[in-house]
């Protein structure tokens, strides 16, 4: 999976939403606003983070 700088992004284990800040090979930096408003950085490899708005979806049920 690709990001680009000002992606939002999650951890696949959770977590807040961050915004992508920089990206060096397969490290990512990301900001995020904690609970109480203190800006944080987030530095990982790229392999844990998967976009926000990726959602799980299930399929339709079908009633008899």
């Amino acid at each position: 999976m690709s990001f680009k700088i000002g992606d939002a992004v999650r951890l696949k284990s959770g977590g807040p939403t961050m915004i992508v800040n920089s990206i060096k090979g397969d490290i990512v930096k990301c900001n995020w606003i904690g609970v109480n408003r203190q800006s944080s950085i987030c530095i990982h490899f790229l392999e844990i983070f998967k976009p926000k708005n990726n959602t799980v979806t299930q399929p339709n049920k079908i009633s008899a």
